[in-house]
């Protein structure tokens, strides 16, 4: 039987989807559970393709109330066929014209991704048609857009990262082939995609990948900036306090704390505020924000909207009073 991983639980167990030949998942009357052994339980990521063998016990429990009846399987020699190939199926879907997340998930279930490569590499239209829901006329247009070399490195590397999936998405489609040396270069750019200081260093060590200062010390900034914003409201880090607590940090990871802002402002990730330093992202949006009010106070009551009559009885007494009421309830 081959199975595909849909949800971890607790204790090696998975949700699973049976699969056929042709990519599409087989309708079954219960859910399917896999209990995977110690060994290779850890390998078992989301999306990952699976050959199982053995009996399919039937058993039934109560939640909440309810009778959960499903299929259990517990495979002692389980194969794993296919890595996750979610990456290069949202590739697909946005580059191949006709070609959706639905069909594109399809191939990267029947096949491995080094075998689509190699079919695609061949222009084997047969075998890619083969896939439920593709045609040969998509086939075609599959093959005609397949990835570069390069591109496909740059999936390739992403895959590896074990980053979150929707994390390494967005990497591809903002950098595109050169995410690798965009990553290399300066791996702190995570951040902006939601990933923690943390976790930054941790994928750090893993790809081996060589950090300068300049970079660290700017990232180490962020992060003091970000916690400072989030505990106080403002976004302006004192420089006292941007010292203070960058210290501890920046002795565990050997970086010299006297070039903290130096680095952070040829990073650009600070900009000089009235009072400390401000991420360039923050005053960026504050200074839009200020433009709009100001282009909004300087124009007449009422100009530019048929519904805005309301601003006739505005005064500065009544905009005091809504700004300070949505203060409290910030």
């Amino acid at each position: 039987m081959i199975i595909q991983i849909a949800k971890a639980r607790p204790y090696n167990h998975f949700s699973a989807y049976e699969v056929a030949t042709d990519g599409t998942y087989i309708n079954r009357y219960r859910t399917l559970v896999v209990k995977l052994p110690d060994y290779c339980a850890s390998a078992a990521d989301l999306g990952t393709v699976w050959r199982v063998l053995g009996p399919i016990k039937s058993r039934e429990y109560q939640r909440d109330g309810f009778t959960i009846r499903e299929d259990l399987i517990k495979p002692k020699r389980p194969k794993i066929l296919r890595p996750i190939g979610e990456l290069l199926a949202t590739w697909i879907s946005d580059n191949v014209a006709g070609v959706g997340t639905t069909k594109a998930r399809r191939l990267v279930r029947a096949y491995s991704s080094e075998e689509l490569n190699q079919i695609a590499k061949t222009e084997d239209i047969e075998v890619l048609s083969s896939v439920n829901g593709i045609s040969p006329n998509t086939a075609r247009l599959i093959v005609d857009e397949w990835p570069t070399e390069a591109m496909w490195a740059a999936l390739e590397f992403l895959q590896e990262s074990r980053l979150p999936m929707g994390v390494a998405k967005r990497l591809a489609r903002v950098y595109g082939d050169e995410v690798e040396s965009k990553l290399r270069t300066d791996p702190f750019v995570l951040t902006a995609f939601g990933v923690s200081f943390e976790d930054v260093l941790g994928i750090v060590g893993k790809l081996s990948v060589a950090v300068s200062d300049e970079s660290l010390l700017a990232a180490i900034a962020e992060r003091v900036a970000l916690a400072y914003g989030h505990k106080t409201g403002s976004t302006v880090v004192p420089e006292k306090i941007l010292i203070e607590q960058a210290k501890t940090v920046c002795q565990e990871l050997s970086v010299p704390l006297e070039r903290i802002v130096e680095s952070a402002l040829e990073k650009g990730t600070f900009v000089p505020a009235e009072s400390g330093y401000q991420l360039v992202g923050n005053a960026i949006q504050e200074a839009s924000v200020a433009k709009f009010l100001a282009q909004c106070a300087g124009r007449e009551a009422g100009v530019g909207s048929t519904f805005a009559t309301w601003e006739f009885s505005l005064t500065d007494e009544v905009i005091e009073n809504a700004l300070c009421l949505s203060l409290i309830h910030i």
